[in-house]
């Protein structure tokens, strides 16, 4: 009986002390350190690719390479693209000062960002990294919960050569792939992600540019 009680409480309190954390972190924060840990876990195997998936995350839904994920009253639409990661296609995010966040992620040669908007009492959240991206709508009591999932899922896709070689070469999948989408207002459509030959994402910014998360550099 002593040695239950004394679990209890020993499970209370890092509980608390983890939420605490959470709370006392930012979403970059939140965001930086997760990515900083460069998960090698692997849930959920994909065609093509695989990562983790949270134990609070479950699977729904998949088409193709499109799959509709679910934790705690919340769907996330996630969407890799094989085509981009097989040609290493480099992106360029434009920053919008007038979301609720918008930031560049770095981590070496892993490009991505993350933005952010306000939208009546709930937030429509938007994360690329590594190639994959995820969209999500939430309220402010979910948003941190949801920031972590979606960057241990986004951090922790890797690819399997091969088989995506195998893939585009019998035309099994192509760069007119359909993407989920979930209703996003002309406020945002000016957000954009391009595609380009160039690495047009700024790599001289610094741990002091505000908006950019860059993981190499931060604590």
């Amino acid at each position: 009986m002593k040695k239950t009680l004394i679990l209890i409480v020993l499970t209370f309190l890092v509980t608390g002390c983890s939420v605490k954390q959470i709370d006392n972190k930012s979403v970059s924060e939140i965001v930086g350190s997760i990515i900083k840990n460069d998960t090698n876990l692997s849930t959920r195997v994909g065609v093509g690719y695989n990562y983790y998936m949270p134990t609070n995350v479950s699977l729904i839904e998949v088409n193709d390479n499109n799959e509709i994920l679910y934790s705690t009253g919340v769907k996330y639409y996630l969407y890799v693209d094989l085509i981009s990661y097989q040609k290493q296609v480099k992106a360029t995010y434009k920053i919008n000062k007038e979301l609720y966040l918008s930031k560049v992620i770095k981590n070496g040669k892993k490009t991505g960002y993350i933005e952010i908007d306000k939208i009546g009492n709930q937030y429509y959240i938007e994360m690329m990294y590594n190639y994959s991206k995820v969209e999500t709508y939430v309220y402010k009591y979910q948003l941190k919960d949801t920031i972590i999932n979606i960057s241990y899922i986004l951090s922790s896709i890797s690819y399997n050569e091969t088989i995506i070689d195998s893939l585009i070469a019998n035309k099994t999948i192509t760069s007119n792939e359909s993407v989920f989408t979930i209703y996003k207002p002309t406020t945002v459509d000016n957000n954009y992600i391009e595609n380009t030959t160039e690495d047009a994402i700024d790599t001289s910014s610094t741990i002091d540019d505000p908006d950019v998360i860059n993981v190499e550099t931060s604590n």
